[in-house]
């Protein structure tokens, strides 16, 4: 057996675990001294200006850890796809998948209006728009490596794609709104909505065989995120 029971369950916590359960120093400190529990909003603004750039930190050692892991088990680049063997085709599904999940993202929000009190308390209503856009872009490579590097170890271990695409869709979703307060309205129906943009992610890893796809579209549709979160805060706040 290539990959072991237990290095498919590892790599299939370490993103979660470390996206979710490493605060940034400042907001470790308030959590000491107040206890944990939600942070109240205007206090949250002030621990995020340091907590975003902490972000990156969280990417290295989500990085270091991914290349350990590939070389611990001797996995070549080219099982995740890098780079793609049709560009071209590549190109093409990227721009059909950010067009789909654009379309998706604004059905699935008028079909449940309760999640926009959960976009609107998202951090990427708030920040610079260069700080969000670094953080996406250099972010997004170590999501899309982790996720396809599940794909990859669910199919050696379990020899079942199915298990790493819903394993890994709900892993992706407990590390993107974990932070969230459980008591906020729409928190279930977003998180519904991240374990969607899972599967379809993981989809198109399997479905073109390389990491260029689910990256690109996934970083399309997190800047269209941006542009759409502030513009419904803006529409709100009228």
């Amino acid at each position: 057996m290539l990959y072991s029971t237990l290095g498919s369950f590892v790599i299939l916590i370490f993103y979660p675990l470390i996206i979710s359960a490493v605060p940034a120093p400042a907001v470790f400190r308030w959590i000491r001294a107040n206890g944990p529990g939600p942070i109240p909003p205007g206090i949250m603004e002030t621990l995020e200006i340091g907590g975003r750039w902490f972000y990156l930190v969280r990417f290295g050692i989500m990085g270091a850890f991914l290349a350990a892991w590939m070389k611990m088990y001797a996995i070549p680049m080219g099982a995740i796809g890098i780079p793609p063997k049709n560009w071209a085709r590549s190109c093409e599904l990227s721009a059909v998948a950010l067009a789909f999940l654009v379309i998706l993202r604004i059905v699935f929000q008028r079909l449940s209006p309760r999640t926009r009190l959960v976009l609107t308390a998202h951090g990427l209503s708030r920040g610079p728009v260069a700080t969000w856009l670094y953080i996406l872009v250099v972010g997004g490579i170590t999501e899309e490596v982790w996720r396809a590097l599940c794909l990859v170890a669910m199919q050696g271990t379990w020899n079942s794609y199915m298990s790493g695409v819903l394993l890994s869709s709900i892993a992706f979703a407990y590390a993107n709104v974990a932070g969230l307060p459980g008591r906020v309205s729409g928190y279930l129906e977003e998180v519904v909505w991240e374990i969607i943009l899972g599967v379809v992610l993981a989809g198109l890893f399997l479905t073109s065989g390389t990491v260029f796809v689910p990256y690109v579209s996934g970083l399309g549709f997190n800047i269209f995120n941006l542009y759409f979160i502030r513009r419904l805060l803006a529409h709100m706040a009228v």
